[in-house]
């Protein structure tokens, strides 16, 4: 019998391991349940990101290297950092090593980087799978360097609307999903705060915030968030 999953944050051992489980489905997952939307949505985080030709970005939960890629296409020299061993190598197996991305296996709640190191850091529907998203940001944050931005790409409340989750679990147990991961994904997305609510619980005391603003993406379906140091 599968264990239920952890209501809001389990811990990071947790996601390990499920992410760990779905690595090798997960693109196909993405593409399937995203209808291949996520691919915009990751355009409009890299725009969020501004100039970003030879600059140094952090990938936070990087993944399969998607959105690392996609920087590292566009000039930037990209560090990707993810806490799943299969993951990252996925990651690894699909970045031409022309690229020159670089993937460290790290939990972002403890990156092994010196404060400010990073011109740019960018996050992709991972906030949410942090045992402590506020702890997770901050993080993000310390490695900024000042004058530098930070881009939160996440899931927004639309996501609990139940004839799409229920769209979302046909076509997951279709795709051969682990049931224990989908239930974690499929929570983890309709409960999560997004808009003012993410903003009031992760974003307001921070320090060094120059400026800030967030967005809906796509009717609501996601959000971006974006701080400038």
């Amino acid at each position: 019998m599968n264990q239920k999953a952890p209501e809001v944050h389990p811990s990071s051992e947790w996601v390990q391991r499920i992410f760990d489980r779905i690595s090798g489905r997960y693109d196909l997952l993405n593409d399937c349940l995203s209808l291949g939307i996520h691919r915009l949505w990751k355009r409009a985080a890299i725009r969020a990101l501004g100039p970003v030709q030879g600059k140094h970005i952090l990938d936070a939960a990087t993944g399969t290297g998607d959105l690392a890629i996609r920087l590292a296409k566009v000039g930037a020299q990209v560090t990707g950092v993810d806490f799943s061993g299969n993951m990252l190598i996925r990651a690894r197996s699909r970045a031409p090593a022309s690229l020159g991305v670089q993937f460290v296996q790290a939990d972002v709640l403890k990156l092994p980087f010196k404060d400010h190191h990073f011109d740019s850091t960018v996050v992709s529907f991972g906030v949410r799978n942090f045992e402590d998203p506020k702890r997770g940001i901050e993080e993000l944050w310390r490695v900024t360097r000042p004058g530098g931005r930070l881009v939160i790409l996440e899931f927004g409340g639309w996501m609990s609307f139940k004839g799409f989750t229920q769209w979302m679990a046909r076509s997951a147990r279709l795709l051969g999903a682990d049931p224990e991961a989908y239930a974690h994904l499929i929570e983890s997305s309709c409960s999560f705060p997004s808009g003012v609510g993410f903003v009031r619980r992760f974003l307001e005391n921070l320090a060094e915030v120059k400026t800030q603003s967030s967005r809906k993406i796509f009717f609501g379906v996601a959000h971006l968030y974006v701080l400038n140091k």
